[in-house]
């Protein structure tokens, strides 16, 4: 009696370590690992503070007005696989521009309100030999002003060799 339970606990075994196998093999095929993230240079304008953020399968470079400035603007690069869009389904603008050296698409919109603010993003694919991952630009400011500075910061920003 005790050989019998001991077959079916190293058949379940057996099954269990094949189903989590071909679930790795799964995932590895449809998904393949990309490279390593490719790290961002942005230079801060006077005023500004810059956080870098590493996560498990993403970078978040965040450029912002430090506090007491007054004024809410910020650029942040998300570089990894699974960017998300912010981009309202209706209005807005698109035009080209450069992202980090990169010619992109970028879209335009404002949100109305008490807070009245300009929002632009771009998405774009970097190449195989930049680990083939994605890059999402964010730009947000409360006057045209602000919103030009940061589209030049956008616009200048380097990805660095890996």
């Amino acid at each position: 009696m005790r050989q019998h339970w001991m077959h079916i606990l190293i058949a379940v075994g057996a099954t269990l370590a094949a189903a989590g196998a071909g679930t790795w093999l799964y995932i590895w095929y449809y998904h393949p690992p990309l490279g390593p993230l490719p790290k961002v240079e942005v230079a801060a304008p006077a005023g500004f503070e810059m956080n870098v953020g590493h996560f498990v399968d993403f970078d978040l470079y965040t450029l912002s007005r430090a506090p007491g400035q007054g004024r809410r603007s910020s650029l942040v690069i998300f570089i990894g696989d699974h960017p998300q869009t912010l981009r309202p389904s209706t209005g807005g603008s698109e035009k080209r521009d450069d992202v980090c050296g990169r010619s992109a698409t970028w879209y335009a919109w404002q949100k109305m309100g008490p807070e009245r603010s300009l929002w632009q993003e771009a998405h774009l694919s970097l190449p195989g030999h930049l680990g083939g991952h994605r890059i999402h630009a964010i730009l947000s400011a409360d006057d045209p002003s602000e919103m030009e500075l940061l589209e030049n910061v956008a616009r200048t920003a380097r990805l660095l060799p890996m």
